[in-house]
């Protein structure tokens, strides 16, 4: 999956919408590398339906502060900005992380694949 971070400003509410990918097929990303932080200072962020017509249907995700303080930070006012982040891309709630298990050994590919690789340190 590639994150799209959705245009805002401000105190305007992160969102996003999260497409299906393959890495060999993946449109130009950027990828976050940060520290995650305390797990258990959590904030909000809106994930839209990205198969759906409409931006109507979102899911609210809970990310780590420091990952919400970073998408603020690279939220452009004027246009989507296509990211990939770990802790939103790989499904991090499965019960059974039969998604993590394949994800995480292909994480040096997907940061190589990256036209650039971003660092925040908070």
């Amino acid at each position: 999956r590639l994150m799209e971070l959705l245009p805002g400003e401000g105190s305007d509410p992160i969102s996003c919408s999260l497409r299906p990918v393959t890495l060999g097929d993946a449109q130009p990303f950027e990828a976050l590398s940060y520290v995650w932080g305390n797990p258990h200072g959590t904030r909000s962020i809106f994930c839209f339906d990205h198969g759906s017509n409409s931006n109507t249907k979102s899911t609210t995700l809970l990310v780590t502060a420091n990952c919400w303080h970073a998408l603020r930070r690279l939220r452009l006012e004027d246009k989507t900005r296509i990211l990939w982040i770990d802790a939103i891309c790989i499904n991090q709630y499965q019960e059974d992380r039969v998604e993590k298990s394949q994800q995480i050994p292909l994480m040096g590919n997907i940061y190589r694949r990256a036209n650039c690789v971003l660092v925040y340190l908070g």
